[in-house]
């Protein structure tokens, strides 16, 4: 820890050890962490260290397209034993906060993290009771059921603040002192937001902070799961100049990923977790955007898995059509990465192989600077498919070297099944000239369409409906349509469609004196007797003056059409 902020608190620990002498210890029970109110809670096994309130926030002065704040909190001890804070090594506990922005987007909700700070390291607590009923013990530790608070303005000290890379928070074991590469600015170590990602919170934008902490002595005790809170926040400004507060209550114990399901509840939220190592968290989304496209949306979160992730795939059919492919990530800042350069920004690639999509960073062996998904850091993954949700089977590539190399998770994912018809198209007779429509319907998705002409297919023909323009003798025939998709394919029935052209009274096609004994017969013996011989329709073959009624005044344009091989 850099000498300047050690001296700087040496008051602080003057302020606890005066508050530890003055206090006797009290009786401890049931209660409310995280209230805001002293009272008595329950007691974990060993000492269990929480963010029981996230106050402030300190906001700074933006330079270079970024705002910085800082937040304040309270943490408190809600175990039955107290919790280290050593000074001048690494048995103290490190506290870092993040910046989170819901948000709707083309129908679709989403929740992503905008920005993050390095880390405040916590030592000489004092004895509150924000939590529960404080049992003060030796002032380099924090008591049973009491608080250390800290401000925000004094949490946003850049002298006294380290990077995350080097902690690893599944064991709580760092370098000390930390990493001090140079800085300057006012945002430099604060949490930092791009100003681009800024605009007025509103009811369909709203902003969260999250704080955690990370003890390695809490850790060694198990309780190592419930140590990060969040607090929705308000953001007010334009152009360059944005203001961040609080409003609302701290929601303690829960990663403000949580937020997300609060807010929409379509999120399907699952703990992924990794043995021998930490924690993860994947809210998973799918909005029904329109009857043949669905939105699908995840956000990944490492809580506190040392190892990290460097891939996510999933199973997706290869006949399911992707659109809107995105990924989302938050930046590293100050020297936050091995040599005091920032960890890797590059977006995870995406790649569709056979039966699968994937999103991949580097290899921890190719780079260890790589951006992989590390503790504190939330990811999105997103596009829109074709098909609706089914259960599937995601995986997550893990990134520092180990065994097992990757978790499996259960997520909503695009899926098919194959085809079916409900309803063929339905056969028609109609009269040269005219326009006809054959449709099919049919039940799935991602499908596929192919129009059939007497077993031949229709180049083009590709739609639900087949549309056929002023119609000729040439397009009678049987229609049927194979209604396909990755899982399957279907045919429906045949439909006939019978085109008769006026004045061909035998049906072959022609107008001419073959047809004198059909149009005589026909006239003679009405319509009945007429379409049961020959494959037409009685009135546009027949009513050759169009007057709707057949009868001996179509002698005449008859003869005319004949004379003519053809009435049009």
């Amino acid at each position: 820890m850099p000498n300047e902020f050690v001296l700087g608190r040496f008051s602080r620990m003057a302020a606890s050890v005066a508050l530890a002498l003055s206090l006797a210890p009290s009786s401890f029970s049931a209660g409310n962490p995280g209230g805001g109110a002293a009272g008595d809670c329950p007691l974990t096994v060993g000492p269990d260290l929480i963010v029981g309130g996230l106050t402030g926030p300190q906001n700074f002065t933006g330079a270079e397209g970024l705002e910085a704040f800082a937040v304040g909190f309270h943490l408190c001890n809600v175990g039955d034993s107290p919790l280290r804070f050593y000074a001048n090594d690494n048995r103290h506990p490190v506290v870092g906060s993040n910046f989170f922005r819901f948000s709707t987007v083309d129908g679709a909700t989403r929740f992503e993290q905008l920005g993050q700070s390095w880390l405040f390291h916590g030592f000489f607590p004092l004895q509150d009771d924000y939590c529960c009923v404080c049992i003060p013990f030796d002032p380099e530790f924090l008591g049973v059921g009491c608080s250390d608070p800290t401000t925000a303005a004094r949490a946003g000290t850049q002298g006294g603040m380290g990077p995350k890379w080097q902690i690893n928070a599944t064991t709580g074991i760092f370098l000390y002192p930390p990493a001090n590469p140079p800085y300057s600015g006012p945002t430099a170590r604060r949490l930092q937001v791009r100003i681009a990602d800024l605009q007025p919170s509103s009811e369909s934008v709203r902003y969260y902070a999250s704080t955690a902490t990370i003890s390695s002595q809490e850790i060694a005790a198990g309780n190592n799961d419930n140590n990060e809170s969040h607090r929705q926040m308000t953001v007010t400004g334009s152009g360059s100049a944005w203001t961040f507060g609080f409003t609302g209550t701290t929601q303690p114990m829960q990663p403000a990923i949580h937020a997300w399901r609060e807010l929409e509840p379509n999120v399907e939220m699952q703990i992924i977790d990794v043995q021998g190592d930490g924690r993860f968290i994947i809210g998973s989304a799918v909005t029904q955007l329109a009857t043949d496209r669905w939105h699908y949306e995840y956000a990944l979160y490492n809580l506190n898995s040392d190892r990290s992730a460097r891939s996510f795939s999933m199973p997706v059919a290869d006949g399911i059509t992707l659109t809107n492919v995105g990924f989302h990530d938050v930046d590293y800042h100050s020297g936050d990465g091995p040599n005091n350069q920032n960890c890797d920004g590059a977006d995870w690639e995406f790649e569709r192989t056979a039966g699968a999509v994937t999103w991949t960073t580097r290899s921890f062996d190719e780079n260890p600077a790589a951006n992989a998904l590390r503790w504190a850091t939330l990811y999105n993954f997103r596009f829109d498919a074709c098909a609706p949700p089914e259960p599937a089977v995601a995986t997550l590539g893990l990134f520092k070297p180990g065994s097992p190399d990757s978790v499996s998770v259960m997520i909503p994912a695009p899926g098919l099944e194959a085809p079916v018809i409900l309803a063929s198209p339905v056969p028609a007779s109609i009269c040269a000239g005219t326009d006809r429509s054959l449709t099919v319907l049919s039940a799935g998705a991602c499908l596929s369409y192919q129009w059939r002409k007497d077993g031949q297919v229709i180049p083009g023909a590709t739609e639900p409906s087949l549309v056929i323009s002023s119609a000729d003798y040439i397009d009678r025939g049987s229609y049927d349509v194979a209604v396909s998709n990755a899982a399957g394919s279907t045919t429906s029935a045949a439909a006939q469609l019978l085109v008769t052209v006026r004045g061909d009274a035998n049906a072959d096609g022609n107008v001419n004196n073959f047809d004198i004994d059909a149009f005589v017969f026909g006239i003679v013996e009405g319509e009945t007797a007429y379409e049961s011989a020959f494959a037409n329709d009685f009135a546009c073959a027949l009513d050759v003056n169009r007057d709707g009624v057949v009868n001996n005044f179509e002698i005449e344009p008859f003869v005319e059409c004949v004379q003519l091989s053809g009435c049009d």
